[in-house]
């Protein structure tokens, strides 16, 4: 049921809510990395949240600036310290 809903979602996601959550959040990103990361996100969601997340990591490593990954690490690890409960 919570994989189906958290699908339901990210179906529906676009690159607006991609920018607009990291934009509150205060990481600002170029469009390239903002269509990289809703690409993954769209992508590999279920691997984000149910499997290795390393993996994820080193592929944005890979593809954005030392301070950007950073960034979005640590935001991925405050969602997911504070969320993982309901998954």
């Amino acid at each position: 049921m919570k994989e189906k809903l958290i699908k339901n979602y990210i179906d529906r996601l676009t690159i607006d809510d991609i920018k607009s959550f990291l934009f509150n959040n205060e990481i600002i990103l170029s469009d390239k990395d903002n269509k990289y990361i809703y690409q993954l996100v769209k992508d590999k969601w279920r691997k984000i949240l149910y499997d290795d997340d390393e993996i994820i990591f080193n592929d944005l490593k890979n593809n954005l600036s030392y301070d950007k990954y950073n960034q979005l690490v640590q935001l991925y690890q405050t969602y997911k310290s504070k969320y993982s409960h309901y998954l």
